[in-house]
């Protein structure tokens, strides 16, 4: 793996969380957004890619917050999307299901929703991804994954809130997810992300004593 990728996969480790923000929100947003989370302070940001002008987002959000902030795109499906994030200064990708075209230098979080998906990554080098439970049959769980491959780090993405941050740090998830439990409302503010953001950091941790 590229040393850039195992910088990345360590700062989210260190982390333990990353906050998921829509890259169809105004730049301006974003950068208030971004400084929220550095204040947290979250210095993980993944931008959900919807088009290439979450690309520019990406780009403005690098340019303010340079080393201070790791920034990811999320929602990857294709080399050329991954391209373009890359291309904008993403630092880390991920997307839907196990893609092997989108392995690239840079740290690829596959999110996967079973087991065979979880092998595929892991046979392939991938040794950080997110697990979303689903109603499939053999959908898996942050246990039963961290059991068959101890060495894979696993960010619990599915539904994450204060109530359950604490489970999945039990259960062995080396990172959380977090989109809608750190902006429960629609008009948000910088001082309730803060907020927010503390009472699930100061939840993930006391799990982890």
């Amino acid at each position: 793996m590229d040393k850039f990728a195992i910088a990345a996969g360590h700062r989210i480790k260190q982390m333990g969380m990353m906050a998921v923000i829509q890259g169809d929100l105004p730049v301006d947003e974003l950068l208030e957004m971004g400084d929220a989370l550095l204040a947290a302070p979250l210095l993980v940001m993944e931008i959900t890619w919807h088009n290439a002008e979450a690309g520019a987002a990406i780009a403005a959000l690098c340019q303010r917050f340079g080393a201070h902030l790791l920034i990811g795109a999320g929602n990857i499906i294709t080399p050329l999307a991954a391209k373009l994030a890359i291309k904008a200064g993403a630092q880390f990708i991920s997307g839907p299901g196990f893609e092997p075209r989108l392995l690239s230098q840079v740290l690829y979080l596959p999110v996967i929703q079973t087991i065979r998906e979880a092998e595929m990554a892991w046979q392939a080098g991938c040794r950080m991804l997110k697990v979303q439970a689903t109603a499939l049959a053999d959908a898996p769980t942050i246990g039963q994954i961290h059991r068959r491959w101890p060495e894979m780090a696993l960010i619990a993405t599915n539904a994450v809130n204060l109530t359950n941050i604490a489970a999945y740090a039990r259960a062995g998830a080396t990172a959380v997810s977090l989109d809608e439990a750190l902006l429960p409302e629609r008009i948000w503010s910088q001082a309730a992300i803060i907020t927010q953001a503390r009472k699930l950091r100061a939840a993930w941790e006391a799990a982890l004593v």
